[in-house]
C-alpha cells in the first residue's frame, strides 16, 4: 500500500471507530439511566472530554519526544488498550435508585471504553504531524477533513444500517474487531516512522500545499479566538441535539443527525477553504435565526420533520460560521497540535457548559436561545484575515446595522418566550431528568381555574381548583381513557394493588378507593416534590399511597413480585417516551409483577410516534391479548385531552367483555405490523409518525 494511502486509510478508520462507538455506548447505557434526553448529553460531554485528552496526549507527545519514540509510545499503549475489548458495560455500573447522574455516565464511560477512545481520538493530529513529517512539502489539513469525513461516514451508516441490522451485542463485536484492525494500520504507520531516516523531499508539492508561511500562519490569531469559535459550535451541537430530542425521542437518529451536519461543516472549511464566505453564510444564518424564531412561536402546530429541519439548518449555518473562521485562522503544521488542541478544548468547554453548568444555572432550556444568539454575533465581525469567497463590503455600517437589529429582534422574541411561559410560574427546577414547573391558570370563569405541571414543553397534568372540583380526574385519565376506564371498573369488589410507572401530578391516585394500595413508581424527585407540595390528589386519595423514587424497570427487577392487579405505564419524558420501557425484557417485568389475570394498561399518546404496534407487537410475541383505546371527549369536555391507551392482559375474556361494553376500543390494537422491540434490537425509526 502507498505510504500516503496507509496514512488515509489509519485517518479515516480511526475517525470512523471514533464517532461510530458514540451511539453504540449510548444505546447500551440510555435503559439504564431513564432514556431521557440529558443521558446523551451527557455521553456526549465524556466523549468530548476523552477528545481534549487525546489531541493533549498527541501534543505532549509530539512536544517531548522524536518522531520514532512517538511511534513506539503510541503503538505500545494502542496494543494495551485492546485489553478493553469487547466494549461493553459492566452490569456493576448499573445506578441505584436516585445514583443516575451525568457524573456517573462519565465514571461509566471512563471505566468502559476510555483508554481506547483517547487513544483513538488521537489519531487525527498524530498521524497529521507524522505525515508533515515524512512529506514536509504537503498541507496536512486535508486529512483533517478525510477524517472528518471518516465521523460523517459512520454517523450516517448507525442509524440506517448498523441499529435495524445488528443487536447491540453484535454492534460491540463489530467494532472491537474494527479497534483489532484500526491497530494494525496504525501499527503500519509506525512502522513507516521508524524506517524513515530523513524527512522525504523529494515528492512533489500537492495544489493544497502552502506557498508561503503568511496564508498559514497568522500571528494575531490567538489561541483564545480557537478556543470561544469551537465552544460556541459546541454549544449550539448539543443544544440543537437536545432541542430534538427531549420533545420527540431519545433515538439515534436524532443523536447523529446534528453530529454529522456538525462535522460536515468542518469537512467544507477545512478541505476547500475557498467554499465558505463569511458574508453568504453570516447573511444565511441570520435568516435560519429568523426561522427559529417562527418555529418557537409556532411550536405546537408544526410537524416532526418541520421542526427538525428549521433546526438542522440553524445548526449548518451557524457551524458554518465558527468552523469557516477556525478554518481561516489555522497556523502552519508547526503548530498543528496546538491548534487542534484548542479546538478540542473549545468542544469540551461547550459540552461542559450544556451538560454541567446549564442544569445549574437555568430552571428551563435556554442554552439553545444562547448558543444561536452566540453564532449571530460572530456573524457581525469580519474573518480574522480576507477569505477568498468574500467580496468588500459597499456600505459595512449599513450591513452591521441591520445584522445587530435581526440580532436584538430575535434576542427580544427569545426572552419574551421564556417570559411569557413562565409568567404564570408558581415554581421551576431543572435536573439531569429535565426541566419542570408548576403554573396557575386563572381565567374570568372560576370553574376553568386550575394548576398544572408542565415537564420542559408539554402539560403532564393538571388539577381543577374550584371548590368540589379538586378531585376530578383530568387530561388523560378521564373515566373513559384506558387508565380511568380500567380503575374504575375492574375488581371493584374487593381492595386492589395498583402500580403505576409515572408520577406526574398523581391524576390516577383519584380512582383509589378504600383498602386499595397505590404503589407509585417515579424517576425524578422534583416531579415527587411537585406532586406532594403543589398538588392534592395524593394526600386526598382514597387509597394508601407508596411512592418509590427510581427507575421503574431497574427498581421493578430488583423487587419481589409485587402481584399488581392493574399495572398502568405512563412514563413520558416530556413529549417523548423511553424506549426501555417497551421492549420484550422490559414487558416480561412487567407480566411477572402483575396477580394473575392482572392487567397492563400503557399509555401510547404521542404526536410523532406510533406506540400502539410497538406494544403490540411485543404482547403478540409472549402469547398476550391486547386492547387499543382510543378515548375523545367531548368537546366541552375542556379539562379532558383525547388520548390513546393499549391494555394488554393473559385474561382474553377479560378484554373481550371491556371491548364489548366501551364502543370506543379497538381489538388487536395496532394499525403497523413491526418486530417486536428488544433491549438489543428497537428502532424508532420504523414507528415515526
Amino acid at each position: 500500500m502507498p505510504v500516503p494511502t496507509l496514512f488515509a486509510a489509519a485517518i479515516f478508520l480511526g475517525a470512523f471507530l471514533l464517532f461510530l462507538v458514540q451511539p453504540i455506548m449510548g444505546r447500551f447505557i440510555l435503559p439504564w439511566f431513564g432514556g431521557g434526553a440529558s443521558v446523551w448529553t451527557a455521553c456526549m460531554l465524556f466523549f468530548q472530554i476523552a477528545l481534549l485528552a487525546g489531541y493533549a496526549y498527541a501534543h505532549l507527545l509530539t512536544s517531548v519526544a522524536s518522531a520514532k519514540r512517538q511511534a513506539i509510545v503510541h503503538l505500545a499503549l494502542l496494543a494495551g488498550s485492546l485489553a478493553f475489548l469487547p466494549i461493553a458495560p459492566d452490569l456493576a455500573w448499573k445506578p441505584e435508585p436516585g445514583e443516575a447522574s451525568a457524573g456517573r455516565v462519565l465514571l461509566l464511560l471512563s471505566a468502559t471504553i476510555g483508554p481506547p477512545f483517547v487513544l483513538l481520538s488521537a489519531t487525527a493530529p498524530l498521524i497529521q504531524k507524522w505525515f508533515a513529517h515524512v512529506f514536509p512539502d504537503r498541507s496536512p489539513y486535508r486529512l483533517y477533513a478525510l477524517s472528518n469525513a471518516g465521523s460523517v461516514a459512520a454517523l450516517a451508516v448507525y442509524p440506517f444500517l448498523v441499529e435495524p441490522l445488528m443487536t447491540r451485542q453484535s454492534q460491540s463485536s463489530g467494532w472491537s474487531g474494527g479497534m483489532i484492525l484500526f491497530a494494525v494500520v496504525c501499527g503500519g504507520c509506525a512502522a513507516v516512522i521508524l524506517k524513515a531516516t530523513q524527512p522525504s523531499e523529494h515528492l512533489p508539492a500537492s495544489a493544497d500545499a502552502p506557498t508561503t508561511s503568511a496564508k498559514t500562519d497568522d500571528p494575531g490569531a490567538p489561541a483564545a479566538r480557537w478556543l470561544a469559535l469551537s465552544a460556541c459550535g459546541s454549544v449550539l451541537l448539543l443544544a440543537t441535539t437536545s432541542e430534538m430530542s427531549r420533545d420527540v425521542a431519545v433515538m439515534p437518529y436524532l443523536w447523529v443527525a446534528p453530529l454529522a451536519i456538525y462535522l460536515a461543516t468542518f469537512i467544507i472549511c477545512f478541505d476547500r477553504p475557498e467554499r465558505y464566505s463569511h458574508k453568504i453564510y453570516g447573511h444565511a444564518f441570520l435568516l435560519a435565526l429568523v426561522a427559529v424564531c417562527f418555529g418557537f412561536y409556532f411550536r405546537n402546530s408544526l410537524g416532526f420533520y418541520a421542526r427538525v429541519s428549521i433546526q438542522s439548518v440553524a445548526l449548518f449555518l451557524g457551524c458554518m460560521v465558527c468552523h469557516g473562521k477556525l478554518a481561516n485562522l489555522k497556523p502552519a503544521p508547526t503548530r498543528l497540535t496546538a491548534y487542534y488542541l484548542s479546538i478540542s478544548t473549545g468542544g469540551a468547554l461547550g459540552g461542559a457548559l450544556v451538560s454541567l453548568a446549564a442544569p445549574m444555572l437555568f430552571c428551563g432550556y435556554h442554552e439553545y436561545a444562547l448558543g444561536l444568539l452566540g453564532c449571530a454575533v460572530l456573524c457581525i465581525g469580519r474573518p480574522g484575515r480576507k477569505l477568498q469567497g468574500d467580496q468588500p463590503d459597499s456600505s459595512p455600517w449599513l450591513d452591521r446595522s441591520w445584522k445587530w437589529a435581526a440580532i436584538a429582534g430575535c434576542a427580544a422574541f427569545f426572552l419574551f418566550d421564556v417570559w411569557s411561559a413562565n409568567k404564570t410560574a408558581l415554581s421551576s427546577s431543572r435536573n439531569f431528568f429535565g426541566a419542570i414547573s408548576v403554573h396557575e391558570l386563572k381565567t374570568d370563569d372560576s370553574e376553568r381555574n386550575a394548576r398544572y405541571l408542565k415537564h420542559d414543553n408539554i402539560v403532564h397534568g393538571f388539577q381543577l381548583q374550584a371548590p368540589g372540583k379538586q378531585d376530578t380526574p383530568t387530561g388523560y385519565y378521564g373515566p373513559s381513557g384506558g387508565g380511568g376506564l380500567i380503575l374504575n371498573e375492574f375488581r371493584v369488589d374487593r381492595p386492589r394493588r395498583i402500580g403505576i410507572v409515572g408520577l406526574g401530578v398523581g391524576t390516577l391516585a383519584t380512582y383509589g378507593r378504600p383498602d386499595d394500595v397505590f404503589r407509585i413508581y417515579e424517576i425524578d424527585p422534583a416531579v415527587i416534590e411537585a406532586a406532594r407540595t403543589s398538588f392534592t390528589f395524593l394526600q386526598d386519595s382514597k387509597a394508601a399511597i407508596e411512592t418509590i423514587e427510581g427507575d421503574a424497570r431497574l427498581v421493578m427487577e430488583q423487587e419481589p413480585e409485587q402481584a399488581f392487579d392493574v399495572l398502568i405505564l405512563d412514563a413520558f419524558t416530556s413529549d417523548a417516551v423511553p424506549v426501555h420501557l417497551l421492549t420484550i425484557e422490559a414487558m416480561q417485568t412487567w407480566r411477572r409483577h402483575l396477580a394473575r389475570d392482572g392487567v397492563l394498561a400503557f399509555h401510547l399518546s404521542s404526536q410523532h410516534l406510533q406506540l400502539s404496534s410497538v406494544v403490540g407487537a411485543a404482547a403478540e410475541e409472549l402469547g398476550m391479548a391486547r386492547l387499543r383505546i382510543r378515548d375523545r371527549p367531548r368537546p366541552d369536555l375542556w379539562e379532558r385531552y383525547t388520548s390513546e391507551w393499549m391494555l394488554v392482559s393473559d385474561d382474553a375474556i377479560l378484554l373481550d367483555r371491556i371491548g364489548a361494553a366501551h364502543p370506543s376500543t379497538r381489538r388487536g390494537g395496532s394499525d403497523k405490523k413491526i418486530k417486536p422491540w428488544t433491549d438489543d434490537h428497537a428502532s424508532l425509526m420504523s414507528v415515526l409518525n
